[in-house]
């Protein structure tokens, strides 16, 4: 049986969901932070994305650095102490970011214009 589109509230949901578990059991202790190897090219750090999350600031999360650095590399789940489990938010939501993505129609913004190869911007 084929697996069942998503649709952008089921993601969110589930984002949310995990983020209010994840960030029940987090101490804010930033070791996730500190161990990822992309942090330097994070404007946000993974516990104040739950903390968006779980207020429904949606935009902020989606507008930051993080979610397009994160590596899925799972560092932040092996260094919890607490068993959290970072990566899972952050897939969720870098799939809701794809599902918005493709959904949303925008204009490029002048930023996206500067880094948009001239390839693109001819398609």
């Amino acid at each position: 049986m084929p697996e069942q589109i998503k649709t952008w509230n089921d993601l969110l949901g589930e984002a949310k969901q995990l983020s209010i578990t994840e960030s029940a059991y987090c101490s804010k202790c930033e070791t996730c932070s500190g161990s990822c190897p992309k942090v330097n090219g994070m404007d946000l750090l993974p516990r104040y994305i739950m903390q968006l999350v779980k207020a429904g600031r949606m935009d902020e999360v989606f507008e930051s650095k993080t979610l397009a650095g994160c590596l899925d590399c799972m560092t932040c789940n092996l260094v919890c102490h607490q068993g959290g489990d970072v990566k899972s938010i952050m897939g969720k939501l870098k799939q809701m970011a794809a599902t918005r993505t493709e959904t949303r129609q925008r204009e490029p913004s002048e930023d996206d214009l500067k880094h948009m190869s001239p390839v693109r911007l001819l398609s």
